[in-house]
């Protein structure tokens, strides 16, 4: 009996180290500041990162101490610039399959008031004047998400967020404080990092098709997903070779259907089928959104082409 649940055991040890090997391991070198503020923004959006990587149970990520120990050992980055090259160097002393260099080039308000109001009517007291304000604050990263094998990136994108703030009083964001107001815009900034990497090494995928096949499980949780979502739905065919180089540059996919996500947990989604032929395995992505069209769309109800009906 004893034997037995020792080799039951083992079993279980085996299966959940078989998982934990499965998992990529991504290391984050220290951001970089090129703003005017203080490395306390920089330190801030790595951690924020190391947090929303850590959430979707699909990583394992380096600790942000123990790479910056081994980056001071062997004397890398002591620049405060990293390049690729030199990030795939430091996460195969770590055994990470991925590197992720940011640096911060953005991060500030900017501020406009206007005055109205003021001066006396007869027979009425002085009229305060008002100021009327409006501060816009942006937030903006630069990523280089590095293949370690490779030592090339997967990907190079600015992520950048801002947002307007009108009123009588408009006061100042902070994004240093210990409270700081512009934590919000690093957030968002951070969980759109986050999601390109989550998309870039494990795709949304179908998991499960139910009995009835109008509904799917899906492979990430809240990390991903909102309840309504619309995304469509892909299946992979064979890999396309850049034309000049001979590398593997993607898989051809073929549009099938789209989903609904109804119910967001947190590791895993279920969505309803709106149409089309839906197969396990098969890619999830969010439609693509025509920014010309939106941007056209705009400047037609400026122009008064976009008009209400009256009513009769």
């Amino acid at each position: 009996m004893r034997k037995l649940f020792s080799f039951a055991l083992v079993a279980v040890l085996l299966c959940g180290a078989s998982a934990e090997a499965q998992r990529a391991v991504i290391g984050i070198v220290p951001f970089r500041n090129s703003t005017d503020l203080s490395d306390r923004l920089a330190e801030a959006l790595a951690d924020m990162l190391y947090t929303e990587l850590v959430k979707p149970k699909k990583f394992r990520v380096v600790d942000r101490v123990a790479l910056g120990t081994i980056m001071e050992e062997q004397s890398l980055g002591q620049s405060g610039a990293v390049d690729p090259a030199t990030a795939a160097q430091i996460g195969k002393l770590r055994s990470a399959d991925y590197m992720v260099i940011g640096t911060v080039t953005e991060a500030g308000t900017a501020s406009s008031s206007a005055g109205i109001g003021g001066g006396r009517v007869p027979g009425l007291r002085r009229i305060p004047k008002i100021r009327l304000g409006q501060t816009k604050v942006s937030l903006a990263v630069d990523i280089r998400f590095v293949d370690t094998s490779t030592g090339e990136a997967v990907f190079a994108e600015m992520f950048r967020t801002e947002s307007k703030k009108s009123g009588v009083k408009v006061g100042v964001v902070d994004f240093e404080g210990e409270n700081p107001t512009g934590g919000a815009l690093g957030r968002v900034v951070i969980q759109n990092i986050s999601r390109k990497i989550m998309m870039a090494v494990y795709p949304a995928k179908i998991s499960r098709i139910n009995e009835a096949g109008n509904e799917v499980v899906l492979n990430y949780g809240d990390v991903l997903f909102d309840v309504g979502e619309v995304w469509d739905v892909y299946r992979q065919g064979e890999e396309i070779v850049d034309f000049d180089t001979g590398e593997v540059i993607g898989k051809e996919e073929v549009k099938v259907g789209s989903i609904s996500t109804s119910r967001v947990q947190a590791s895993m989604t279920y969505a309803t089928i709106t149409e089309g032929d839906i197969q396990v395995g098969d890619v999830c992505r969010p439609p693509f959104v025509d920014p010309t069209a939106e941007k056209s769309d705009k400047k037609k109800k400026k122009s008064g082409r976009f008009k209400r009906g009256k009513k009769k």
